[in-house]
């Protein structure tokens, strides 16, 4: 392994703007993604949680199959 991929430095690289870019790109996404008539901010959120809620029950669930604490 290279020592640029040791955990603690790709933790350290990346840190939270990676993060917070990332959730952005998302709602933006959301964003394009809403026919025209649904495009606001009640929408927008709405939907961005919705999708959220979704992607972290698929992690507790996939975590519990694995057996990953």
């Amino acid at each position: 392994m290279l020592s640029e991929e040791r955990p603690e430095n790709v933790a350290r690289i990346m840190g939270p703007n990676v993060v917070d870019s990332a959730i952005r790109q998302a709602i933006a996404q959301c964003w394009f993604a809403l026919p025209d008539e649904r495009k606001n901010a009640d929408a927008v959120k709405a939907e961005t949680r919705r999708i959220l809620e979704r992607a972290l029950r698929d992690f507790e669930e996939d975590a519990a199959a694995f057996g990953i604490t």
